[in-house]
């Protein structure tokens, strides 16, 4: 007698499954994608908003670093450009941008510059791959230094969950120079050769003098860039660090590293921050470069090797009160952690510590460092390193800090027997 053949188990609850998917890492958006395409019932609950919802409630409302950009010399031929290397399952179909490199990442959008010029912008989004060339500036600004970039135009009224898709502004800073023509045959006889007449001899009577700094916005939704408003210059000029957005302000990098630039969103104007001393025993020090960062509780923060081989994250006070830190008075600054490289690389010279930092993840106290070839993170709370990419010359990483979720369309369960009801229909 022939045996029955046995039942199929029942299909789980859409309740069950819900819960199930649910827990997917928030950095592995290939595996909801698979799911949904196991059945229509999986592909409804995954589609559902309210799934979004749920999510969101259970992993925390943050975007998560999907991957970065950093510059570097991939081919040999000593030309850099922009490599996109992903840390979750969200891989981008275009990695490497040749012919361009990274200038900044905000909110889900990567800005890119030409390499032969600066002001050739476009405005990438990893995930969809979807590229928007942004038209020139105005041509008189930025002839001595410039920074710029990219965040969703709805800054301050938006959570940035899922942004990416809508409008943006691109915001440029800089500064400009004052061309002045001298007699390069007459104007040292008389006080003699210093080194301003001897630069101009070499530019042929062309003198560049600092001017001002300017700020200048390009929307997407008008298609246009704003007026250009004007400030003092600083006595500095902007670097090309990244940038940092705490609040409704932008904070951009200057390169003596003793002070950075402050640009209100709101009311246009430009200001600077002094930071504090650089922790030395050296009676004298060079610059040391710093990466501005947004803490976890939404202050102001920056990151700089001290002491040759310790990395320090200093947090901005908002009552600007006066701290201390041994023999150093620091206003407006706290001293949040510090890292000791040695004991993390202890065959790394100190001098090779020092100029090690490239890069840091808002929010989270991860920090970049280039050490012998290899590009690593550093978590500044575990203190735990790893190794994330090899290559040659960087020195620059911009992390990509956005939520990827599977762009799908709602649609019928009915493709079997119904079994429960989705708790997320009541989210």
């Amino acid at each position: 007698m022939q045996q029955p053949r046995p039942r199929a188990p029942p299909a789980l609850p859409d309740h069950l499954v819900e819960q199930i998917l649910l827990r997917v890492r928030p950095d592995d958006p290939a595996t909801l994608a698979r799911a949904a395409l196991v059945c229509r019932r999986w592909r409804g609950i995954v589609a559902d908003p309210a799934f979004r919802r749920g999510r969101l409630a259970l992993h925390g409302g943050a975007p998560r670093m999907l991957g970065f950009l950093c510059d570097g010399q991939w081919d040999g031929d000593g030309i850099p450009y922009a490599r996109f290397v992903p840390t979750s399952s969200c891989v981008p179909p275009s990695a490497d941008h040749h012919g361009q490199r990274a200038f900044d990442a905000h909110h889900g959008r990567v800005l890119l510059h030409g390499i032969t010029r600066y002001d050739d912008l476009a405005v990438w989004d990893p995930i969809t791959d979807k590229m928007v060339e942004v038209p020139r500036p105005p041509g008189s600004l930025g002839d001595r230094s410039k920074k710029a970039t990219v965040l969703c135009a709805a800054n301050g009224v938006c959570d940035h969950i899922d942004c990416h898709r809508g409008p943006f502004i691109v915001v440029l800073v800089g500064t400009n120079n004052d061309i002045v023509e001298v007699d390069v045959d007459n104007d040292y006889i008389e006080d003699g050769l210093d080194e301003a007449d001897a630069y101009d001899i070499m530019w042929n009577g062309i003198r560049r003098i600092p001017k001002d700094m300017f700020a200048c916005i390009y929307s997407s939704e008008f298609g246009s860039w704003s007026e250009p408003t004007y400030a003092e210059y600083p006595d500095d000029d902007v670097c090309w660090n990244r940038s940092a957005l705490v609040g409704n302000a932008l904070y951009f990098v200057l390169r003596k590293f003793d002070r950075i630039l402050k640009y209100d969103l709101q009311t246009r104007k430009m200001s600077t921050v002094r930071l504090p001393y650089v922790r030395t025993k050296m009676i004298f020090t060079d610059f040391v470069r710093i990466e501005l960062t947004a803490m976890e509780d939404g202050r102001l923060g920056f990151a700089r090797v001290e002491e040759s081989n310790e990395l320090c994250l200093w947090s901005r006070n908002e009552d600007n009160k006066v701290t201390r830190d041994e023999d150093y008075k620091v206003e407006g600054w706290t001293l949040y952690k510090v890292v000791d490289l040695k004991k993390l690389f202890p065959l790394v010279d100190s001098i090779t510590l020092k100029y090690c930092l490239v890069g840091f993840v808002e929010g989270v106290c991860v920090a970049f460092v280039v050490l012998e070839n290899g590009l690593f993170t550093i978590d500044m709370k575990s203190e735990l390193m790893k190794k994330v990419y090899e290559g040659h010359c960087m020195s620059f990483v911009a992390p990509y800090i956005s939520f990827c979720y599977p762009a799908l369309e709602a649609s019928s369960r009915d493709d079997g027997p119904k079994v429960g009801t989705s708790s997320a229909s009541n989210a």
